[in-house]
């Protein structure tokens, strides 16, 4: 899993989240409205007939337009569809409380979802409707409260916070019907790098910042989802979740979806087109190894 640079000293970019407050305002620091403004549409959208509160993106590095992305709904149950929102389909028999996905080469992707136990389970896509069949997880987990999340998906590790206060990273070995722990390591008194929602964007698509709760001390740009000449704009926003995985045709750079929080709705905006719209208003920005 790619991790944070705090090293790098560029600016940050703030999104509207909430009924208009900012990711970034904080008391003492420059107001919402003073900041400067970058204005986006969005790329393509899908209704959905419940009220989501988060998703994931499940990569196929075969064929990366049939990538999934699985719903997490407000009662906790979880749903696969796609990007061109397909019929969802039922996840799993219990409730859960956070979703990533795991990226394989050459094949379909994982979904890795903590249970309202603390426990991790892990599927795999197992036709082309979209349905998911259980793997079995070897080795054992600690309880966990919540898993860590990156733009860039896991391929062989999972990060994820202990009821114990601490992080946990999981060395893994995705294999024929199950995923086999072959390492743990603990920090104690650590937290999950503090990356969830949208806060920079920078126009290499590899460096992109997110902030779970919008705890930036540099906000200089934010983000308006405008209306377009046939989607209307987002608002109030519930959750952004981006990857640099490639999701076919005008996705093939990565993707952020947008959860609207006054409609059943998920907006999506394509990251090549997003990181065209921060190069015009920071055009001095340096280059990623820079």
């Amino acid at each position: 899993m790619t991790k944070f640079n705090r090293s790098l000293a560029i600016p940050f970019l703030c999104l509207a989240v909430m009924g208009g407050l900012s990711a970034c305002q904080k008391q003492g620091q420059t107001s919402y409205d003073s900041l400067p403004q970058v204005d986006m549409i969005l790329t393509h959208e899908i209704p959905v007939d419940r009220t989501v509160k988060d998703l994931a993106f499940i990569p196929n590095d075969v064929a990366h337009w049939l990538g999934r992305v699985v719903l997490l709904d407000e009662n906790g149950h979880l749903f696969s569809t796609d990007i061109e929102g397909a019929t969802p389909q039922p996840i799993g028999k219990g409730t859960y409380q956070d979703i990533i996905g795991l990226q394989r080469d050459k094949t379909t992707g994982v979904l890795i979802a903590l249970n309202n136990e603390g426990k991790i389970e892990a599927y795999e896509e197992s036709d082309n409707q979209g349905h998911f069949k259980p793997l079995t997880i070897r080795g054992h987990v600690p309880a966990l409260t919540r898993l860590c999340h990156s733009a860039t998906p896991a391929t062989d590790r999972i990060e994820a916070q202990t009821e114990k206060n601490g992080l946990i990273t999981l060395l893994i070995k995705p294999e024929k019907d199950r995923i086999k722990v072959l390492k743990q390591t603990l920090q104690t008194n650590a937290d999950c790098p503090k990356l969830r929602k949208i806060n920079y964007l920078h126009p290499k698509k590899t460096l992109l910042f997110l902030a779970e709760n919008g705890d930036t001390q540099t906000g200089k740009t934010r983000i308006i989802i405008k209306d377009g000449l046939v989607l209307p704009g987002i608002k109030n926003i519930r959750a952004v979740v981006p990857t640099t995985s490639n999701f076919g045709r005008t996705y093939s750079d990565g993707v952020i979806a947008i959860i609207d929080n006054d409609k059943k709705r998920i907006g999506f905006i394509a990251l090549d087109y997003a990181n065209k719209q921060m190069a015009k208003a920071h055009p001095t920005l340096p280059k990623v190894d820079q």
